[in-house]
């Protein structure tokens, strides 16, 4: 009897489990597997419908504008995401909760911007990294009944408008635009728990006239006192280590002492300022960072020890030729822009990045060696250049966007084969006759522009391009390479190598 009474009950209970299990399994998750375009770990677009969605465990990374307008109600973030990219969130306006698990170190800017209904945030990992306008404009920012808003020592808001404030000390980093465009402020005391200033922290706060930093802060990051016009003195932290690009771009500052630890300075960080623009001195170095040249020599040798070569500080300059210290490892943007006169310079062989245009329109500079250090060229950075020929070194491993286009004298060129990063129209309107690909060199990529290319042995696979494209390239090559057997089947004319 009880053994008949128990099958007449499992039914039900069968039932009964089976519609509670599909009501849980579809309160979790919405989606489908074919509703995430995931590529290399980094989830790129999610396709659903929205509701309740819950994000695969292969995902590392959420990017880029991933689930941006989507009519998503929640979502589950499983622990190997590590990153929350760039407007990943932006404008789902249906979220009203979101809990970011502890393996995420850092959420992007706005993120989760303008989701208008999100009331309940929670982030597990107490060291995270948020940058600027991360929950602008959602009800949980608006709701937060302090001033400051905090969450787990990042500073991400300030609503009020006091003219004097002291940042609370149980503040780790001073969130991107936290203070972006405050009116009416004028002084600030930064604790010694802060450790970092963001991004546009304090940008275009016009009044701000006075700031006390404690010697915790190692880090200022882009824009952070961007045109804080009343700004004449800053004592910087001892501990400071970086400080990014235009930080203190069109302040007031009349006078600046670096600490010994600043050892990184981002692109037009004290451009126009009146310390840079009043400046005497032949070269203004400090930290042993170049930031003016005020001489009128055709030939210039920079003194020993500079380590940086800021941005325009041979901008338009009518020199002929430059000689670098080994001590040189950055070159930054416009450092030598339309230096016309330029015929030869030496560079440093400790060089590690050129920057965006530091040699655009050198129009006379014909040849360059590069240094066997480098990893980065910026983008144009020699555009419009009188380059016949160049080698890129084994290491290297960007060249940006433009970077050699206009350069109508270069006829040949060497790629090395650890470039993996390339920018667009690198060679835009040049007519390279003889395109060497290195030795070592596994994978051909497309290279728009070049249509002779020497290809060694070691190259074995190629980028699909070649098949649709190709009639107009001559691979130079061995018979017995997969070069040749490529160039037969896809009607790339051949060259034999010698």
């Amino acid at each position: 009897m009880l053994i008949q009474k128990i099958k007449k009950n499992v039914c039900p209970i069968l039932v009964v489990a089976l519609i509670i299990g599909l009501f849980i399994s579809g309160r979790e998750t919405s989606a489908a597997s074919s509703d995430f375009y995931i590529q290399d770990g980094i989830l790129v677009k999610y396709n659903g419908k929205g509701g309740v969605v819950k994000i695969p465990n292969t995902v590392k990374e959420i990017g880029t504008d991933a689930f941006i307008t989507s009519n998503i109600t929640a979502v589950i973030i499983p622990k190997s995401v590590k990153k929350i990219g760039v407007n990943a969130f932006m404008s789902c306006t249906k979220l009203k909760e979101i809990s970011i698990p502890a393996s995420v170190t850092k959420i992007e800017t706005r993120a989760f911007c303008n989701c208008e209904k999100l009331v309940t945030v929670k982030i597990a990992n107490k060291k995270i990294i948020i940058e600027n306008e991360v929950f602008a404009n959602t009800k949980w920012v608006k709701n937060f009944k302090d001033d400051y808003v905090v969450i787990n020592g990042n500073l991400i808001y300030y609503k009020g408008d006091d003219p004097i404030l002291t940042i609370p000390k149980n503040v780790r980093i001073i969130c991107g635009g936290a203070f972006n465009d405050l009116e009416g402020l004028e002084k600030v005391t930064i604790p010694n728990s802060v450790e970092i200033i963001g991004k546009e922290a304090f940008n275009q706060c016009m009044d701000l006239r006075k700031v006390t930093m404690a010697d915790s802060v190692v880090e200022i990051g882009d824009y952070a006192f961007n045109q804080n016009y009343s700004l004449q003195n800053i004592e910087f932290s001892k501990n400071l280590k970086k400080i990014g690009d235009v930080a203190f771009y069109e302040t007031g500052l009349i006078n600046i002492s670096f600490p010994k630890s600043l050892k990184i300075i981002g692109d037009s960080a004290f451009e126009e300022t009146p310390w840079v623009e009043n400046a005497t001195d032949e070269f203004l170095i400090r930290n042993n960072i170049l930031f003016k040249y005020n001489g009128n020599k055709k030939n210039v040798v920079i003194p020993d020890g500079v380590t940086t070569i800021m941005n325009d500080v041979f901008f338009e300059k009518k020199i002929k030729s430059v000689t670098m210290p080994d001590s040189v490892k950055y070159i930054h943007s416009l450092a030598f822009c339309k230096c016309y006169e330029l015929t030869s310079i030496k560079l440093s062989p400790s060089i590690i990045s050129i920057g965006n245009y530091a040699f655009s329109n050198c129009s006379k500079l014909t040849k360059i060696t590069l240094p066997s250090n480098l990893k980065t060229i910026g983008d144009e950075a020699f555009s419009n250049t009188g380059l016949k020929s160049i080698v890129i070194p084994e290491g290297v491993t960007t060249i940006g966007h433009m970077a050699f286009d206009w350069c109508t004298s270069l006829e040949k060129f060497t790629l090395a084969s650890t470039v993996k990063n390339f920018g667009y129209s690198i060679f835009y309107n040049t007519d390279i006759k003889k395109f060497i690909i290195a030795n070592g060199t596994k994978k051909l990529v497309y290279i728009e522009g070049v249509n002779n290319l020497v290809v060694p042995n070691s190259v074995v696979t190629f980028d699909s391009a070649y098949s649709k494209w190709g009639n107009n390239v001559t691979f130079t090559c061995k018979k017995d390479s997969k070069a040749y057997k490529f160039a037969k089947k896809n009607n790339i004319k051949i060259k034999l190598m010698k």
